[in-house]
């Protein structure tokens, strides 16, 4: 393991700003890392990396504000700190956005809750029931997940400003589109396919059929499982 040079938690130790064990673990963490300098320049970076390493936790060194006048050195480092708080808040605002709203979480939220829970979407349609790989069929379920991820995010203020992420549903794409069945009476079809929006691809099942209103299709999504136990008396 390489041995770093750790001038800033040096201080930190020698002015008991962070305990012998604190240090000892810190320099640890770095050598396992094979770092050879410490990854901060000031003594209020120092305290952030070990806040972020888990090795002090936030509110003991906060606890400074209350002995920091005797220190010169908790008190550089608290003054440093605060200087940083705009943009540690804004790292971390960040940092939550992308991790709810990156293409698999907005997948688990759109897809994954919308795709198999059994919701209805309605559209004009010519007179004959339309393909399962009707493109139609599938930019009309892309615009609805779209409509309602957008106002899932629009009612989380940490979404603002990412309404990009909801738009990635719109290029989605569906794969393994199959059609299961198809009852002539009511003219209903019986589809199964993959969403993909990657890195995540939901299976799922959907049926197609007229609506009690003319000139609308109802189209009903669910798991496979249940589409195919709908239709599984059905011949094609």
């Amino acid at each position: 393991m390489t041995t770093p040079s750790t001038p800033l938690l040096d201080r930190l130790r020698a002015d008991d700003v962070i305990s012998v064990a604190k240090y000892e673990t810190a320099r640890s963490r770095l050598s396992i890392a094979g770092k050879t300098h410490e990854p901060f320049d000031n003594l209020g970076g120092a305290v952030l990396w070990l806040i972020e390493e888990n090795i002090v936790q936030e509110q003991d060194f906060y606890r400074l504000h209350e002995t920091a006048a005797g220190n010169a050195t908790a008190q550089q480092a608290v003054k440093e700190l605060e200087g940083m708080k705009g943009e540690i808040d804004a790292k971390r605002a960040r940092e939550a956005r992308a991790a709810l709203f990156s293409p698999a979480s907005l997948t688990r939220l759109g897809i994954g809750a919308l795709v198999v829970g059994g919701v209805i979407w309605y559209m004009l349609m010519p007179p004959s029931t339309p393909a399962c790989d009707d493109e139609q069929v599938h930019q009309h379920m892309r615009a609805s997940v779209f409509t309602d991820v957008s106002r899932a995010m629009s009612r989380n203020p940490m979404s603002q400003g990412e309404g990009g992420a909801a738009g990635t549903v719109m290029s989605s794409t569906f794969k393994n589109v199959e059609e299961i069945a198809y009852v002539e009476d009511t003219r209903t079809r019986g589809c199964l396919a993959t969403w993909v929006l990657s890195p995540v691809e939901q299976p799922f099942g959907y049926s197609i059929e007229p609506s009690d209103d003319d000139g609308e299709f109802r189209i009903t999504n669910g798991t496979q499982e249940e589409v195919k136990a709908r239709f599984a008396q059905t011949a094609r």
